[in-house]
């Protein structure tokens, strides 16, 4: 997947970090995500949402999805973390706010999508030929463009502390960060895992030998 976006020689990447404040009119809704053909997929479960997830107001069916509404954001918190904590509705794919105040790094999927999108970047750290090569003929990796305006982000994920403790600090990340679908943290930890070793394949492909000592993951055979 991250092949979309992630390649050095592909496109550039425009990461945006901050959160915007949530709207007033989405105090307190919520979104439930169901299986379709599932209990839930239609207008008449109703009432087996408010069993589940008690007093609300304002449910509306769309294809799809529920969206209820509560008295106060934090009853709404209560509501999704009781609701996801205990599989407590069956039929629902996922249970969440549908304002997201979560910050960036918080969140698995753009730390998976910051990761892959400068896993090259780190790498040519170790590989000063190739990188100034790369540097002197394509635009930038990525472009940061909150806080006090757009400038190059890839510095910031140089691999000085050695790709393994990278790959390890990533994968640590991914694994503590929140993520809203049921079974998505083991899938981008592979994701990544993969990704991670496209790249180390390909610039050993390149022909240029490394600086320093490989640290990164290994296989069942002990390879790189």
């Amino acid at each position: 997947m991250g092949d979309v976006y992630a390649s050095p020689l592909g496109t550039t990447v425009i990461r945006h970090r901050s959160v915007p404040a949530q709207p007033a009119e989405l105090d307190g809704e919520v979104v439930i995500l169901v299986e379709k053909g599932g209990g839930l997929d239609g207008a008449g479960a109703e009432a087996e949402l408010r069993s589940a997830l008690g007093a609300f107001e304002n449910p509306r069916y769309e294809e799809g999805r529920w969206r209820v509404r509560f008295a106060t954001y934090a009853a709404a918190e209560e509501a999704v973390e009781a609701a996801t904590a205990a599989d407590a509705l069956p039929g629902a794919i996922a249970v969440f706010l549908f304002y997201n105040g979560r910050p960036y790094l918080a969140r698995g999927w753009t730390t998976f999508e910051s990761a892959v999108s400068t896993e090259a970047i780190a790498w040519l750290a170790f590989f000063s030929g190739l990188g100034k090569l790369l540097e002197e003929r394509l635009a930038p990796k990525v472009i940061e463009i909150n806080g006090e305006g757009p400038r190059v982000a890839e510095a910031e994920d140089r691999a000085e502390e050695g790709m393994g403790p990278r790959n390890r600090r990533v994968i640590a990340a991914i694994q503590e960060a929140a993520f809203t679908g049921k079974g998505d943290k083991p899938v981008v930890v592979q994701l990544y895992r993969e990704y991670a070793r496209k790249v180390t394949t390909a610039l050993a492909y390149s022909g240029e030998e490394p600086e320093g000592e490989y640290e990164g993951e290994y296989n069942a055979s002990g390879e790189r």
